[in-house]
């Protein structure tokens, strides 16, 4: 078998390994914390660092994923060795015929959507959680870029934002981890950072569901209420042109 992904000169995937990478998660996940349990709106809105937080995770345990790839160049040297004809067993052709390759990869960087496809491609993510994933980033990226908050559901949200999260950290397998260093900051892995999110949180699910219920027929009923609105302006202003028209041809014929 090739070389793996990793140890190939053309790999283009960050390493996560090194000591500060999972120091920077738990200082992150602390602040996350302290800011869920302030009890008030600007405290939860800041605590929305949950959705870079899992972005990282995210991001990282794509390139987990993608680390047991065969090299790119391995893979175009059997690619056109296949494609000129050459004969190769089943489980090499579908080493090809999945790999991901760096167009692909950079999609992949830029877009969390493409990970949580990826993801979930592979088994990791199952669609319910891709779906919750996709729609709390869009639920951050109003709160934070367009100041839309939800105050009736930002406190539900954080939460359950909190217990994905942990959930997402905890099923991460991460290839490598320093364990120990000559640096004297504090060392942390991966397994020590596991049920930190979601400590003390208690959910009531059936209270929640109800909330998020309520939520959701209300934004029905607005949007159904301002539909009605449309229709009445737009009819008032059908009937008046109606009404002016025959005074316009009147006019005219004179």
């Amino acid at each position: 078998m090739p070389l793996m992904q990793p140890f190939a000169s053309d790999w283009d995937r960050p390493a996560s390994q090194d000591s500060e990478q999972w120091n920077w998660l738990a200082v992150e996940i602390a602040e996350i914390r302290r800011c869920a349990e302030a009890g008030d709106q600007a405290h939860d809105r800041l605590a929305l660092l949950l959705d870079h937080l899992v972005e990282v995770i995210i991001g990282r345990e794509v390139n987990a994923q993608l680390a047991f790839q065969i090299p790119d160049s391995t893979i175009e040297e059997m690619w056109k060795f296949r494609d000129s004809g050459g004969q190769l067993d089943g489980q090499l052709s579908q080493l090809i015929d999945q790999h991901v390759g760096p167009d692909r990869r950079a999609k992949m960087d830029n877009h969390l959507d493409q990970k949580t496809k990826f993801l979930r491609q592979r088994g990791v993510l199952t669609d319910h959680e891709r779906d919750v994933l996709d729609r709390l980033h869009e639920y951050r990226n109003a709160a934070y870029h367009r100041d839309t908050l939800e105050p009736d559901l930002i406190a539900d949200l954080v939460l359950a934002y909190r217990v994905l999260a942990d959930e997402l950290l905890s099923r991460h397998k991460p290839i490598a981890w320093v364990m120990a260093s000559s640096d004297p900051a504090p060392i942390v892995t991966p397994h020590q950072l596991r049920g930190r999110l979601a400590e003390g949180v208690d959910i009531d699910l059936t209270s929640m569901a109800r909330r998020f219920h309520d939520h959701a027929a209300k934004r029905v009923q607005a949007v159904s209420t301002a539909v009605a609105t449309a229709q009445q302006l737009l009819g008032s202003k059908s009937s008046g042109e109606t009404a002016v028209a025959p005074r316009m041809t009147t006019w005219r014929v004179c």
